[in-house]
């Protein structure tokens, strides 16, 4: 079970379970959805926003949400999908 943080950012929650302490990983409110999920969905989806809400069964405010906490760690996530979303990390 996620042990989520009181710190609250918008529609995100910190998540603290599993992580090594170096990892901020921001997961939706009321969701399993990671911030990074949410970023490859949108990516995977024509960079529609619309459709991805559609597809993660999500209200676009939460999409929006993660946005605008993408566009402040673009980088830090983007190595986190790299690394953890990558065929190679799961061999």
């Amino acid at each position: 079970m996620a042990i989520l943080s009181r710190s609250k950012v918008g529609a995100l929650y910190h998540r603290h379970d599993l992580l090594p302490p170096a990892i901020s990983l921001y997961e939706l409110l009321g969701t399993r959805l990671d911030v990074a999920d949410v970023i490859t969905t949108i990516k995977q989806n024509d960079n529609s926003v619309a459709e991805a809400a559609e597809y993660l069964e999500v209200p676009i405010e939460q999409i929006n949400a993660c946005l605008r906490y993408y566009a402040d760690y673009k980088d830090e996530i983007d190595a986190w999908i790299a690394r953890w979303r990558s065929p190679s990390a799961s061999s």
